[in-house]
């Protein structure tokens, strides 16, 4: 066998025992909270990335890290955190939407590429019994039935009780109410995978 030889390059990072402190995609993280937000143009998500090596050590700061969407949204950096993580907002799309998390590491794109979601809101709603029955008729504006499981919560006399719709539709929902609910008011509020409407009635 011959002998490669050239010229040494240094590699960033600082070193501890016999490992080079020097971020590894495979073991580093990307960590969105939360994962769903409103699709209205200023919800936030955090984004903390943080950066292991090759064994899994946690890697301190001094290296380039930067966040992009695979998707609607903007990106804002934080800088590093007290807790050894480099953190980023996204704000939402005004429309509902996804978008993919994509960060790199000292131009290296990191493995971990969680999806984060922009969905519908809610922004008008009405209800009224279909004829005599305990069929319930709920126009919202804003719903999309792609979006997420559709749910609506109904309150009456400090009780909530989730009830899932047996039609949605873009321009509303249809739910069957329980037999015991009393007649009179009830608060009702519209949940598109897992965000509450704006309104209430």
């Amino acid at each position: 066998l011959g002998r490669v030889s050239g010229p040494v390059t240094s590699v960033p990072g600082s070193v501890y025992g016999a490992y080079v402190n020097v971020p590894d995609p495979r073991f580093s993280f990307v960590t969105p909270a939360p994962t769903r937000v409103p699709a209205d143009g200023a919800a936030v998500v955090e984004v903390d990335v943080q950066l292991n090596d090759e064994v899994g050590m946690l890697i301190g700061q001094g290296h380039d890290v930067s966040l992009a969407l695979d998707g609607p949204g903007t990106v804002a950096s934080l800088g590093f955190t007290a807790n050894s993580t480099y953190r980023f907002v996204v704000t939402a799309s005004a429309a509902p939407a996804s978008a993919r998390l994509l960060a790199t590491a000292d131009g290296r794109l990191l493995d971990a590429q969680p999806t984060i979601e922009f969905v519908p809101v809610v922004r008008a709603l009405s209800a009224a019994r279909i004829g005599l029955g305990v069929r319930l008729s709920i126009a919202a504006s804003g719903l999309d039935p792609a979006a997420g499981a559709t749910t609506v919560v109904v309150t009456q006399s400090g009780v909530s009780r989730t009830l899932v719709p047996v039609f949605v539709s873009g321009l509303g929902l249809v739910v069957d109410l329980p037999a015991d609910l009393a007649l009179g008011e009830a608060l009702l509020s519209v949940v598109v995978g897992g965000v509450a409407s704006d309104a209430e009635t």
